[in-house]
């Protein structure tokens, strides 16, 4: 999400003819970003499932609920992709001259335009995911509260983007607080992991309440 919303703020009034000129002088570095968002994007499903399946013993419905936000979120930016990639197709179109310069261009930063607004809509999504799983890691004894406490600090940062204003106010700080509460806790998992006799206990007690 982070770097999404820096590079939106690139695409500034007197900036669009050098970020065009990038894009027809790296197109290959820019296809290639493009194809490692769309693998970022998968990989992120494939990881929510993960997470949101070692904290289903912590609370089944939060969990599914945590899954399907990350899930409609993942599936809007993807869907983005599409605006995203759509310059390229402008910029070296060939053939027949239907539209003037002016025109490729104009629909070139119209694509860029519609990308970072579809991007902007998948951001409540994720502000809502990170909510919801920071308080099942603060709920849960198997994983330090503390990034539970970051994760629901994060959230509540991205939440502000339901008032732009302030969020432009604070991008300074929120963006890069933002991101590392979301590095912090898999890069926890990956070199500590979780504490499995805690987990097996809730899952333990679920399975007894269920019986």
């Amino acid at each position: 999400m982070v770097g999404g919303l820096l590079f939106q703020g690139s695409l500034v009034p007197g900036n669009t003819a050098g970020a065009f000129a990038n894009i027809v002088g790296h197109e290959t570095q820019y296809r290639a970003g493009v194809q490692i968002g769309l693998f970022s994007h998968a990989l992120y499903v494939v990881l929510t499932a993960l997470v949101c399946g070692l904290f289903a013993r912590v609370n089944f419905g939060l969990s599914l609920t945590a899954a399907f936000l990350s899930l409609v979120g993942c599936i809007v930016e993807i869907f983005a992709a599409i605006f995203q990639i759509a310059p390229v197709a402008f910029l070296r179109a060939s053939g027949p001259q239907v539209f003037t310069a002016d025109q490729v261009k104009a629909a070139a930063l119209m694509s860029l335009t519609l990308w970072g607004r579809t991007f902007q809509m998948s951001i409540p999504m994720f502000a809502l995911f990170e909510l919801v799983l920071g308080y099942l890691i603060y709920r849960s004894t198997f994983v330090p509260r503390v990034f539970g406490m970051l994760l629901m600090a994060a959230g509540l940062t991205w939440a502000l983007y339901f008032w732009p204003p302030l969020l432009n106010s604070v991008r300074g700080v929120a963006l890069p607080f933002a991101g590392l509460a979301e590095i912090a806790f898999p890069v926890w998992l990956v070199v500590k992991g979780i504490d499995v006799p805690a987990w097996r206990a809730i899952a333990e007690q679920a399975s007894g309440a269920d019986g």
